[in-house]
């Protein structure tokens, strides 16, 4: 009998454990077949990431009691076209670069998060875009003044990007986020150590409201780049009205350099989202406007572009669903913005003008 009863014993205290700490094991696959044609030329590919960046990720939550919890992200990209880990064409073993952070959160005060984590500047722009900054509908196509500078050199040989390395995440970084409890209100803010690394000191915040059918949001973020600095502003809002769901966002992007003075890059975006039978049909209409005395600086080009993307996700399940995608850009005289990214698809040489477009059909799978 006291065998028994501390057998028993053993066991409450196996479960409780059990239930007070969690581990799990997710991610996403997601391949796709498509073409872009850049205005020199089109290219055929077989890519992923389409609808959803496909990745492999572990995260855990431990009670720690008095509404007190502790937990981990671990999560990496996959490259399941090639089978390569790193970025496209490198030869390295996986790693976390998606997210890589550890976080206390109390239910009344919120959370504290360190490590490699998103930007508010990414969520500001996810929340409002139909296609989630994903494939060739994304709203990166119209966003080079955000990202890093790339290998790919345009027409005139200079490296695209500002050298800002926050976006969408950044590395070596301290976060908060509110508690849910505040009848809607949702915000954080985040500070990046440069740790020496010019484009990577980064500080941020953003303040939202969501309730019902309704979201809105501010942020305001500055990348320090050495003697110059990347400042951004952006504002979105959706509402859903079953039927279908608007959105909409603005944001100004600008780059201060000391030497010449300051540019900017002004984005707007339209877009929407409705259930159609057993899926949902996406559009966007996305502008771009680059002005200002740098404006040959990165890449950047000056005057306008504008993109119209359409897609239609048809779920086969609650994770499995095919998916198509159609974009289209024009450029002004000046411009040279291209589906899928600068550093995907065809050279961009004699896209300045001219439309850049392409299309992928693709499927994810969610585990």
């Amino acid at each position: 009998m006291k065998e028994f009863a501390a057998l028993a014993v053993l066991a409450a205290a196996s479960a409780s454990a059990s239930a007070q700490s969690s581990v799990t094991v997710f991610g996403v696959v997601d391949a796709n077949v498509g073409s872009v044609n850049n205005g020199s030329g089109s290219i055929k590919s077989v890519g992923n990431s389409g609808n959803e960046t496909s990745r492999l990720g572990f995260r855990g939550m431990e009670d720690l009691g008095g509404g007190l919890h502790a937990g981990f992200w671990l999560e990496g990209q996959l490259f399941n076209d090639t089978g390569a880990g790193g970025a496209p064409g490198a030869n390295q073993g996986f790693s976390w670069q998606r997210r890589a952070t550890v976080s206390l959160i109390s239910d009344t005060l919120g959370e504290v998060r360190l490590g490699r984590d998103n930007t508010p500047n990414y969520w500001s722009r996810w929340d409002f875009d139909p296609f989630t900054l994903n494939g060739v509908g994304s709203q990166q196509n119209m966003m080079i003044l955000n990202q890093p500078i790339q290998g790919t050199p345009l027409v005139n040989g200079t490296p695209l990007g500002s050298g800002a390395a926050t976006f969408p995440r950044a590395s070596n970084s301290v976060g908060y986020f509110l508690p849910g409890n505040l009848g809607g209100v949702y915000g954080q803010a985040m500070v990046a150590a440069g740790e020496g690394n010019i484009g990577g000191k980064y500080g941020a915040g953003r303040l939202g409201y969501k309730t019902g059918s309704l979201n809105v949001s501010l942020e305001y973020g500055k990348t320090n780049l050495g003697a110059n600095d990347l400042k951004e502003i952006n504002t979105g809002a959706s509402y859903d009205f079953g039927v279908v769901k608007l959105m909409g966002q603005y944001g100004k992007t600008t780059l201060d350099r000391v030497a010449v003075g300051a540019s900017a890059q002004k984005n707007l975006l339209i877009g929407a989202t409705a259930p159609v039978g057993p899926g949902t049909v996406k559009v966007s209409y996305n502008r771009v406007q680059i002005s200002g005395p740098d404006t040959g600086v990165s890449g950047l080009g000056s005057g306008s572009a504008h993109m119209l993307a359409a897609g239609y996700v048809y779920d086969l399940s609650k994770r499995t669903a095919l998916y198509t995608t159609y974009s289209r850009i024009s450029n002004d005289p000046g411009t040279q913005f291209t589906v899928g990214g600068q550093q995907n698809g065809p050279a961009t040489n004699g896209v300045t003008g001219k439309t850049s477009s392409g299309y992928e059909v693709g499927l994810r799978v969610r585990f």
